[in-house]
């Protein structure tokens, strides 16, 4: 197991609802993955809206931030996913 330290780089852009909530369904979204991050022990995160989407910087172990990856992909009644994008980087 790779123990060395990535930095994740995970941008998502959610659909918008039909009754034009947009403010609720970010909230929900950023909530389940904020509670991922703290589930996995990563503690140095940014969350982020910028153009849309809402971007996020974690650095932790590979493995961990493959599951906020997984996280990241899952939908839930108050929102769904039209794109994510993510790359590891090193960190410094």
């Amino acid at each position: 197991m790779n123990t060395k330290v990535k930095k994740l780089h995970l941008n998502t852009k959610l659909l918008k609802n039909l009754f034009g909530i947009g403010s609720v369904r970010d909230f929900f979204y950023k909530k389940q993955l904020d509670y991922s991050i703290k589930k996995h022990g990563l503690k140095n995160h940014t969350l982020n809206r910028k153009n849309g989407q809402l971007e996020v910087i974690v650095e932790g172990e590979k493995s961990k931030l493959w599951e906020i990856v997984k996280s990241a992909k899952k939908t839930s009644l108050f929102y769904r996913i039209e794109q994510i994008s993510f790359k590891f980087t090193e960190a410094n």
